[in-house]
């Protein structure tokens, strides 16, 4: 996932944990590129989000964060997920997808970029514009995991 700053990036990522997606990164992930796809490197940094959670952030993100944050401190909480709920430094995974975030209202959609990701060339990209991040989590998880 990737956007400007408050384009919803963690909290798309913790919507996607929510659901039972395991959460590889937070804000940062190390890639080795070659020859092959590239693979992201789990650098095991705790997620931290901004609180209190958007009013259209649901009921089930909310309980979610409510049993995992471990740290609140002003405006920013951290959680601490369970090994399998997230992956541990140094776990690694290829780059399936690039999905760059709009955020402008309406329901989520998917659309394949018109243009790929200088960084990936090979890799597929995508935008997704939406504006709630449940709806968002669910497109996101239709594409990827349903339609394997």
């Amino acid at each position: 996932l990737v956007g400007p700053a408050r384009a919803g990036k963690t909290l798309l990522a913790l919507q996607m944990a929510a659901i039972g997606q395991r959460l590889f990164a937070d804000d940062w992930l190390a890639v080795r590129t070659g020859p092959a796809a590239p693979i992201g490197f789990c650098l095991g940094l705790t997620p931290r989000l901004a609180l209190p959670l958007p009013a259209d952030a649901g009921p089930a993100l909310a309980e979610f964060v409510d049993g995992y944050l471990e740290i609140r401190e002003g405006d920013s909480g951290w959680l601490k997920l369970w090994s399998g709920e997230a992956a541990g430094f140094g776990d690694e995974a290829a780059i399936a997808a690039v999905v760059r975030l709009v955020r402008e209202g309406g329901a989520s959609r998917l659309e394949a970029a018109a243009s790929g990701d200088p960084a990936f060339p090979d890799v597929p990209a995508f935008t997704l514009r939406y504006g709630e991040s449940p709806d968002a989590a669910r497109a996101l998880y239709r594409r990827f995991t349903l339609g394997r």
